[in-house]
């Protein structure tokens, strides 16, 4: 076993390919720019190939939603929370159905208005409550174990 307690990602970037629907269907309720999304992920596959990582590679280990070997991943340790208008969402639903069974707990979160932005920004709403009731119980379990 791992020394990690727990990781938690809010609306985490798992797919550099930006493959999922959501991206596209999304596109325009989410506050995240899908060209900052892909001016990022060129510069970092960019840093990768010019450190000697082949671009295919880099794009596999850059993209674990869709790419990378997550049979290492232990039960119960990452929690994920999207929101159901965020463009990277499909990245977290992919992640999830890929990892081995039990291994990540998801929560989409729809306010019908922003999504998991609702959280980083700190607005209040009874489902961004409720996201980070959840988050912490999540943190609370992994501190406990």
């Amino acid at each position: 076993p791992s020394a990690l307690l727990g990781a938690v990602g809010v609306c985490p970037w798992l797919d550099f390919t930006h493959s999922g629907g959501s991206v596209q269907q999304n596109l325009n309720m989410d506050l995240l720019p899908l060209s900052f999304v892909e001016r990022g992920a060129r510069s970092w596959v960019q840093a990768m190939v010019d450190s000697g990582i082949p671009e295919e590679e880099a794009l596999r280990t850059s993209s674990p939603a869709i790419a990378s070997d997550l049979s290492y991943m232990e039960k119960g340790k990452v929690f994920l929370v999207a929101g159901a208008r965020d463009i990277l969402r499909d990245d977290t639903l992919r992640f999830a159905k890929r990892a081995p069974e039990g291994a990540v707990r998801t929560l989409v979160v729809d306010d019908g208005v922003l999504g998991t932005h609702d959280m980083v920004l700190m607005m209040r709403s009874e489902k961004t409550e409720a996201a980070f009731d959840a988050v912490a119980g999540f943190c609370a379990e992994r501190m406990a174990a």
